[in-house]
């Protein structure tokens, strides 16, 4: 897990691994922190449900697919879900600050 602000403004977290194979504790510690990350962006409540929807995704719950490489809006902020090869990227910007599919600011 990798949580980071870019030049643009944005806060980027990489996902690697959600769970480890096997009893790697270290690793599995990605939904926890998640969780804490989701309640510090959203809040309890809405922090409670987006943790919920990437674990969803990552357990291969196909009712998460909707709300990836789709602008969604989470306690006034924008959040893009982009799964990639290696990792999957969430950017997620400041409150009340919105963004299209191309990180374009919205006015």
């Amino acid at each position: 897990l990798l949580l980071y602000k870019d030049p643009d403004g944005y806060y980027v977290i990489q996902i690697y691994a959600w769970r480890a194979a096997g009893d790697e504790k270290i690793m599995n510690l990605t939904p926890y922190m998640m969780k804490e990350v989701s309640r510090l962006f959203f809040g309890d409540a809405q922090g409670k449900e987006f943790w919920n929807l990437l674990d969803r995704g990552f357990s291969g719950d196909t009712s998460a697919n909707s709300s990836i490489n789709k602008v969604l809006t989470i306690n006034n902020r924008s959040v893009l879900i982009e799964p990639y090869e290696s990792m999957t990227s969430i950017r997620i910007s400041d409150v009340g600050v919105k963004f299209d599919r191309n990180y374009n600011i919205i006015k």
